[in-house]
């Protein structure tokens, strides 16, 4: 049960529809290419929070004592390990898929690393851009894995992801506000 409350399995059907969504959207059809990006994506995305929780160990154990990192329930070295042989996983499948799968699978870690272990000034100031980008990308990687790039540029993936990216920012900066109190205009 700790391994799931880290690696919040129950986001799960989160990360699969933005992959499902983004096939939708270009009309494809789901193939071996496009399992491989879903498994790929769900690996970074869980991993991501794994991450987070690696990150914010210190911080938890003052706020939220019961997550499976702070409380001592997980060691810190086997979350690691997870974390790397997640990420590893995700890179070896994309390797196996076109280049802009894989380009994309090392953007989307490069993301969720920095997001993690940027430190609190990046995550505060530009952590809800990080996390809309990461969720705009993961939404075009289920399509980058069934057509080419230069398809997706003339397809609505393109204005839907950046609208989702855009929706996904609005509601994290909300989430944040509501979370620490905001009053006037800052609401």
């Amino acid at each position: 049960m700790d391994w799931l409350r880290l690696l919040r399995l129950a986001l799960l059907p989160s990360i699969v529809w933005d992959l499902v969504a983004g096939v939708l959207l270009v009309g494809a059809t789901f193939d071996r290419s496009w399992l491989m990006a879903l498994v790929a994506g769900i690996l970074i995305y869980h991993s991501g929070m794994v991450g987070n929780d690696i990150a914010d160990r210190g911080l938890d154990r003052i706020h939220r004592p019961r997550r499976p990192l702070a409380s001592g329930a997980i060691g810190i070295t086997e979350a690691w390990l997870v974390l790397v042989l997640m990420l590893s996983g995700a890179w070896l499948l994309a390797a196996q898929s076109s280049s802009a799968v894989a380009d994309l699978v090392k953007l989307l870690t490069v993301l969720v690393l920095v997001y993690n272990f940027g430190g609190n000034p990046i995550r505060r100031s530009l952590g809800p851009a990080l996390l809309a980008a990461a969720r705009a990308a993961s939404l075009c990687l289920g399509a980058l894995a069934v057509i080419s790039p230069d398809q997706i540029m003339s397809s609505p993936l393109l204005w839907a992801a950046v609208s989702y990216a855009m929706y996904f920012l609005f509601v994290s900066r909300l989430a944040t506000n509501e979370e620490s109190g905001a009053s006037g205009m800052r609401i």
